[in-house]
């Protein structure tokens, strides 16, 4: 086998083995006990939470999808979004939302705007957790935010920008020149020539409101987080759960496990350790919300043998292009 390919595999068990060492190392009949201690009637409240969540991430891509004037509804978008969780339960990160793309081509929709889509839904989707995940962790690690702190990486944005400039000045109407034809024929093209008129065609207005369901369904999640919390009887602040939801939703995109094994209960370990919760609670507390992610997987699972709109192979190619970060030009 390839030795970059073998590498390529082997460092998406990075958090599967350490999963597998936490695991090891605490005492799993405790755990599992505490977990199965949970009333019925929060496990069926943490279930229902699930309809708000997907139905707002649903919502939010659909807005930006009609933007760009693709023919997908709200249902049809869960649909896709319970298909992409059970494809990421074999691929690491979040790299399984690319079979949303097969799903909107199925349908008709182009391909190129399709992955546009994605990829704005994406950046969307990221902003709020994102941002409370790094004020926190600049928060508890008393990182100051002094002058000479934020002088340098204002230093080198406004040096970026300038080296940015030159090049455009300089280099680039040569390189553009050389290029066009050969981009002008591919999927890159089309996305690198016309993102300013669909980013246009989308509007602020959409671009607002998918911002606002983007911050609905986090609200949704962490309410769902504060329902098990509550069950477990944990001595814990909203707050102190938005911030751990957002930490791990920030780690676990990273492309080195699948459904955030390892990384999760590394994230819950440490913040839940800060207001005095064990080890043995947390990982109960993220095993419960690991079974609860499955039922999307298992909707996609059954929404997929009855319409099978992409096989295993067409994933591998669409991995491949986050991969590259190219798509290759005919």
């Amino acid at each position: 086998m390839d030795k970059k390919l073998l590498a390529k595999h082997a460092i998406r068990l990075v958090g599967v083995g350490w999963f597998v060492y936490i695991m090891v190392q605490i005492d799993l009949g405790s755990v599992i006990s505490f977990a199965l201690s949970i009333d019925p009637f929060y496990t069926v409240m943490l279930i229902a939470m699930l309809v708000p969540i997907l139905f707002l991430k649903g919502a939010r891509w659909q807005v930006i999808s009609r933007g760009l004037n693709l023919r997908i509804s709200t249902v049809e978008a869960v649909d896709a979004l319970c298909l992409a969780q059970m494809t990421n339960l074999i691929i690491p990160g979040s790299l399984g939302d690319f079979v949303r793309v097969p799903y909107l081509t199925s349908r008709g929709n182009p391909t190129d705007k399709s992955i546009l889509s994605l990829f704005i839904d994406a950046s969307i989707s990221v902003i709020i957790p994102y941002t409370v995940a790094v004020f926190s962790i600049i928060e508890i690690f008393d990182i100051p935010l002094e002058w000479d702190t934020i002088i340098l990486p204002l230093f080198w944005i406004v040096g970026g920008y300038i080296v940015y400039r030159i090049i455009r000045m300089t280099i680039w109407p040569w390189f553009l020149k050389a290029r066009m034809q050969q981009l002008n024929t591919g999927i890159s093209g089309e996305l690198l020539f016309t993102l300013r008129d669909n980013m246009k065609k989308i509007g602020k207005k959409r671009l607002i409101i998918s911002l606002l369901l983007s911050l609905g369904s986090w609200f949704f999640y962490t309410i769902q987080w504060s329902i098990l919390a509550y069950a477990m009887g944990f001595e814990i602040t909203w707050m102190h759960l938005a911030i751990s939801f957002s930490v791990v939703l920030m780690l676990t995109a990273i492309p080195i496990t699948v459904l955030g094994l390892g990384i999760r209960e590394g994230v819950l370990i440490f913040m839940f350790g800060l207001v005095g919760i064990d080890t043995i609670r947390a990982i109960a507390f993220s095993l419960i919300l690991l079974s609860i992610s499955f039922i999307p997987s298992v909707i996609g699972l059954i929404s997929w043998t009855r319409d099978p709109i992409f096989d295993f192979d067409e994933i591998t190619k669409q991995e491949k292009i986050t991969d590259d970060c190219t798509v290759e030009i005919k």
